[in-house]
């Protein structure tokens, strides 16, 4: 996706106000600047291993961006008036996946998105490649992932309107379970998030009671798994991780509630989009309360109780 900002005067007195949708993005890529003073965000890290804050707006049918030099300033721009989402992706994305599908998320559940971007798709690269490089990126980017955590903080003590909720999805999971091996997660504060969501975890399921009972900056945890998901069994197959959290797991964390797609959904692992959930009223209110940092709801209407379950 080719970008142009200004850095120096940002956008339009009031273009915010006139855009349909926003999104902000923090992201360790590397930036190619082109002799038009165009921007591109490359497929790799950047060499400075920078954090750049990219708030991204859209009006009419084009989107605008505007570079800010941290969270707090981005924010203030924006203004952001809902419930807020953190979204931290997977694997083979790029810049501009990652600003429709928030884009999407932002429609789809009426709430505002901050996504933490990190580089997972080198376009040469084969899956199995890519997949590897993209574990790398993500252990990599495991200080930035915390420093933008704690601006959140620092945000959220200052601006506690509303809810938060964190939602990591496939091998996001692998950078949130290296971010919470690494310790950094005990300078949080308690209930910085309403609900955290593990979901679709590309992280292996054994021991990850453990990594998760460490977890004490939310006020609950979901883990949802789907056992047919076909790009987990796709994973499994490659790289040995049989096991793997976002199919099927065996000794459950204390702290986390467990909620299971497995008849519902059918080798989907996208199941809280509308695309991947086959548009199923109930999937979306469930998806849609927990997004929004309150209990599921309707847990009772998902095929008999069997497809969600605490532990």
């Amino acid at each position: 996706m080719g970008m142009a900002w200004l850095p120096a005067q940002g956008l339009p007195e009031g273009a915010h106000a006139a855009c349909s949708r926003h999104v902000l993005s923090l992201t360790n890529r590397s930036v190619e600047q082109y002799a038009s003073g165009q921007f591109r965000w490359g497929h790799d890290r950047n060499e400075t291993d920078s954090l750049y804050h990219v708030l991204a707006c859209r009006r009419g049918g084009e989107w605008q961006y505007e570079l800010f030099s941290d969270l707090q300033a981005a924010l203030d721009s924006w203004h952001p008036q809902r419930d807020l989402l953190v979204y931290v992706h997977g694997d083979g994305k790029t810049f501009g996946d990652i600003i429709r599908r928030c884009a999407m998320l932002e429609e789809t559940y009426e709430l505002d998105v901050i996504a933490f971007d990190w580089p997972s798709k080198i376009p040469e690269y084969g899956i199995l490649r890519n997949f590897y490089h993209s574990r790398k990126n993500a252990r990599k980017s495991v200080d930035l992932f915390g420093r933008f955590l704690t601006e959140f903080a620092a945000y959220r003590r200052q601006h506690e309107r509303g809810r938060a909720s964190l939602f990591c999805h496939s091998l996001g999971n692998y950078l949130l379970m290296k971010y919470i091996n690494s310790g950094q997660s005990r300078q949080l504060p308690a209930g910085l998030f309403d609900n955290v969501v593990l979901n679709s975890a590309a992280v292996r399921q054994r021991n990850h009671r453990k990594w998760v009972q460490n977890m004490h900056f939310q006020r609950a945890i979901y883990i949802t798994t789907n056992r047919n998901d076909y790009i987990l069994k796709g994973a499994s197959f490659a790289t040995l991780m049989t096991g793997q959290l976002g199919r099927r797991w065996k000794r459950s964390a204390e702290n986390a509630t467990y909620l299971r797609f497995d008849a519902l959904v059918g080798r989907s692992h996208n199941y809280f989009m509308p695309y991947g959930s086959g548009s199923n009223p109930h999937i979306h209110a469930l998806f849609y309360e927990l997004l929004h940092g309150r209990p599921p709801a309707g847990q009772e209407r998902l095929t008999e109780g069997k497809a969600v379950r605490k532990q």
